[in-house]
Formats: C-alpha cells, sequence, structure tokens
C-alpha cells in the first residue's frame, strides 16, 4: 500500500475522531455527560485513545507538536493511574461525572478546555490536507454519528 493511500484514508479517519474527541469533551465542559463515577472507572483505556489522537495526527501534518506532545503527557498519567486511587485522577472522574456537584470553575475545567484545543488545533490542521468537500463530508457524518458514539461509549 503507497505513502499516499495510507495518508487518504488515515486523514479523514483521524479527522472524524479528533471531532468526536471534541464533542465528549465538550459534552463533559457543559454538563451534558450522563456518565456517573462509575460508569467512568471503566474509562482508563479511553485516555490512551485519547492521548495518542493528540500525537498521532503531529505525524501527518507536523504542527503545534509542543502543545499535542503536553497533552499526550497528561493523558498519559490518568492512564496510567486510573483505578489506582490517584487524588487527581479521582478529582477528574468526580468532576467529569453527572453526579459532580461542587464548584463548576476548578483546575479539571481548565484541563478540559486545554483538551479541547488540542484537538480543535489537529481537527484544523488535519483540515488543510483534506479537500473542503471532504472536510463538510466528514463533519455531516460525525453529526449523524455522534449520537450513536455517545450509546457505544456511555453504555458498554
Amino acid at each position: 500500500m503507497s505513502t499516499s493511500i495510507i495518508y487518504q484514508v488515515l486523514t479523514p479517519l483521524l479527522f472524524l475522531s479528533e471531532g468526536m474527541h471534541a464533542g465528549t469533551h465538550m459534552s463533559v465542559l457543559f454538563g451534558l455527560s450522563n456518565s456517573s463515577v462509575q460508569d467512568y472507572n471503566n474509562f482508563g483505556v479511553y485516555f490512551l485513545w485519547d492521548g495518542l489522537s493528540h500525537l498521532l495526527p503531529y505525524f501527518l501534518h507536523k504542527r503545534f507538536l509542543p502543545y499535542l506532545f503536553f497533552e499526550f503527557l497528561g493523558h498519559m498519567f490518568y492512564f496510567f493511574t486510573w483505578n489506582k486511587n490517584n487524588y487527581y485522577t479521582e478529582r477528574i472522574k468526580s468532576w467529569s461525572s453527572s453526579e459532580y456537584k461542587g464548584d463548576y470553575i476548578t483546575p479539571d475545567f481548565f484541563l478540559t478546555i486545554s483538551d479541547i484545543i488540542g484537538h480543535l488545533l489537529n481537527l484544523y490542521a488535519l483540515s488543510s490536507l483534506i479537500s473542503t468537500q471532504n472536510v463538510l463530508l466528514i463533519g455531516f457524518f460525525g453529526v449523524l454519528t455522534y449520537p450513536v458514539y455517545r450509546i457505544v461509549r456511555y453504555h458498554h
């Protein structure tokens, strides 16, 4: 398989993935997540995927490495400390859950914004590698499939 075909397939898939991640984090940021703390106990592997999604697109677009690498490292911290009774990990689980009743503006609020910015930077950079028509098609597909993605992600 030629490099050109790999880029033609991989770039739109990563673009879609980045859009899904940005949407998921926005749902948490705006309190639209319906996951409990108990649900989040099963999300450790998600942080591996989420962290890699910050870094993998870099190898296609070659932009924003310091920011994306910082986001990757933060996600790896959560991946390796998930369900290990780590204070910061338990705090992000609690803040992200639908059961959270504390202050809305916390360090986790800003970490989530930072996470969204990383995904938006990748979306911006990847969009320069895809035709406008394909960006619109992928965006339309993402909007149509996002509810299914949320059901699968939150109710496994």
